[in-house]
């Protein structure tokens, strides 16, 4: 019945603070989250105070978003006062504000521990590149209540600050990375969101109440210019074939992760012997991570099948490498990866928005495996995946039969990558390398049939 409630109370607009905002719904990124735009999880109070909200109805975790109908916000003095404590919530918790004209050209003050247990509490940062983490774990601010979040935006900065109601200033950073500060006009958004969809570690709901929000418009020169590109003197690679499919190499910026993407030959190549090489690594003072996706976007059920040479269980926890499915939010991943976390596993499945399962411990004895192959078999009713070595040994196993995510699309196209969390560089400072030495897809022979068994 509250499910029954909320649908009908759903709020497309609402005006607050002398603003049109948006009120989010469905489900996408960031996390891959559901987002819920009923009156019971946003809403203005007769006080004139914004309620976000993290909530499960059902069994549903529902996210909450609210953007301004203009993008022609610029540089000014962005202003957000939130009454609620903010820097004590749970760990699997994102609460943020923004500024996006898109994901490379974004500026954002987010209170969150990243899914980290003791993490510092408040993160600032300016797409792609620039990033701050404050307000430590156990700090004595963390439960404080009516907080000024605010940054200060122009051409050649953008200046955070946090402050109390008397004025304390708790936390301050000045940014100065011209490769970051955006030089475009967006528009500004709030969100709470769930970290990879996860549920609260504490099962609660959450709520971020904010009184007020205002935007003074910069008194100087306002001049929006489009960003150039850079350059650079190695040779570029948009196109190749491998394993009989022509690949697309990404370049420029953007999520996963706000990451800066290469597509030099020496980020992204085919070897002599056939093999696949996607790289993380350092040019000058910047951090490359590469992508690659199959120029159709035909693919639908069956079996999808990596083998991957190098050892990819044992990656810098900042490192993720992936393996995807993907067809706008319909999703289908296979993720090596610590996900940030020093003590974590290695590997994980998602089939999103929901289905998320995590394998292979950071003290396994396969860390190390190489030539080992990661599939997934795709059908209407499950998508089972598996992990084997080369001799045949099966190191991870999981099927998802989750039908609120197993996706129903006609097609979709392949991606491999390697990114970095939150664009942070690797903890241990080193460049890394995925190989590929084959990729293969079955498409099904049209038996829907739900499988028990599995060779």
């Amino acid at each position: 019945m509250l499910l029954i409630a909320n649908i009908a109370a759903a709020d497309t607009y609402l005006y607050w603070c002398g603003e049109e905002w948006w009120v989010r719904s469905g489900t996408g990124n960031p996390g891959g989250n559901t987002w819920n735009n009923s009156a019971n999880s946003v809403w203005v109070d007769e006080n004139q105070n914004l309620h976000l909200t993290i909530q499960k109805v059902g069994g549903t975790w529902y996210s909450t978003e609210v953007d301004t109908t203009s993008a022609d916000y610029s540089y000014g003095v962005y202003k957000w006062t939130v009454s609620s404590p903010i820097l004590n919530l749970d760990p699997n918790i994102v609460a943020a504000m923004f500024f996006r004209h898109n994901d490379t050209n974004e500026i954002d003050i987010e209170a969150t521990q990243w899914g980290w247990t003791y993490s510092d509490r408040l993160s600032y940062s300016v797409q792609p590149n620039a990033y701050q983490s404050a307000i430590s774990y156990d700090s004595s601010y963390q439960d404080a209540t009516d907080v000024t979040y605010q940054f200060d935006w122009e051409p050649t900065y953008v200046h955070f600050t946090a402050k109390l109601a008397d004025g304390t200033v708790i936390s301050d950073w000045n940014c100065t990375d011209q490769t970051s500060i955006p030089q475009v006009t967006g528009g500004v958004a709030m969100q709470m969101w769930l970290m990879n969809n996860l549920a609260p570690i504490n099962g609660q709901n959450a709520e971020m109440i904010l009184s007020d929000f205002s935007y003074v418009p910069s008194t100087g020169n306002t001049t929006i210019d489009t960003p150039g590109n850079t350059t650079d003197n190695e040779q570029t690679n948009d196109y190749f074939n491998w394993c009989g499919q022509e690949w697309w190499v990404r370049s420029g910026t953007g999520n996963p992760g706000g990451n800066t993407w290469s597509n030099l030959t020496n980020s992204v190549w085919v070897d002599e012997n056939q093999n696949l090489h996607l790289t993380i690594r350092k040019v000058g003072d910047t951090w490359y991570s590469t992508e690659v996706s199959t120029a159709s976007d035909n693919y639908t059920y069956g079996v999808y099948k990596w083998t991957v040479s190098s050892p990819i269980l044992n990656l810098d926890p900042n490192i993720v490498a992936a393996m995807v499915f993907l067809n706008g939010n319909s999703e289908i991943d296979i993720d090596a990866t610590q996900w940030g976390w020093t003590y974590s596993d290695r590997l994980s499945y998602s089939v999103a928005p929901n289905a998320y399962q995590s394998a292979i411990s950071y003290d396994s004895s396969y860390q190390d495996a190489k030539d080992v192959t990661y599939q997934f078999d795709w059908e209407p009713t499950y998508v089972h995946f598996t992990a084997k070595l080369a001799d045949g040994t099966v190191i991870s196993d999981w099927n998802c039969k989750d039908q609120t995510s197993i996706p129903q699309v006609t097609g979709g196209s392949i991606l491999m990558q390697m990114w970095l969390m939150s664009n942070l560089a690797p903890l241990n400072g080193q460049n890394a390398e995925m190989v590929f030495s084959d990729f293969s897809y079955v498409p099904s022979t049209g038996n829907t049939t739900d499988k028990n068994d599995f060779i």
